[in-house]
Formats: C-alpha cells, sequence, structure tokens
C-alpha cells in the first residue's frame, strides 16, 4: 500500500481495520508514523508538543500509540463543523 495523508485513507475504518490495513504494532515507531501521518519528525513533534499525540519511550527507542495515529485518522474524517 502506497504511503498517503491519513485523509487519503478509505473511510471509515474501525481501529482494527486501521491497524490491518497499514499493518501496524502497538507501538508504532516514529520513522513509521511519519509514514503514516505524510509527514517529518518535526510535524510530528509539534502534534506531540500540541497534544495531539503521544510519543513513548520503550527499549527500541521512541514510538507513538497506534491509538493515538488511529484518532488523527478519525479527525480527518470527521465532518466539516457548519457555521
Amino acid at each position: 500500500m502506497s504511503v498517503g495523508q491519513l485523509a487519503d485513507y478509505p473511510p471509515p475504518m474501525s481501529l482494527g481495520e486501521f491497524i490491518k490495513h497499514l499493518s501496524l504494532p502497538p507501538i508504532v515507531p516514529i520513522k513509521r508514523a511519519c509514514e503514516v501521518q505524510a509527514c517529518g519528525h518535526s510535524h510530528l513533534y509539534e502534534l506531540r508538543k500540541s497534544g495531539r499525540l503521544r510519543v513513548v519511550r520503550r527499549s527500541a527507542g521512541a514510538g507513538v500509540p497506534v491509538q493515538d495515529l488511529y484518532r488523527l485518522y478519525v479527525e480527518a474524517h470527521a465532518p466539516e463543523a457548519t457555521s
């Protein structure tokens, strides 16, 4: 599967479908999280700083909980709020 913006992934997917479709582990390595999010390390860490996603330490280095990437996917598919 080619990597693209989260909004480009087919909606709607459950968390399980999201994990299976992208072959993601429970804690996604930073490099892979950047690929899934289609962004660089700097943007990923900006998302962390803003509280939109967590970065956790593990023995193999830092990673992002798959639930946080899924939440960004859901937000990317949320209907636009009308004023």
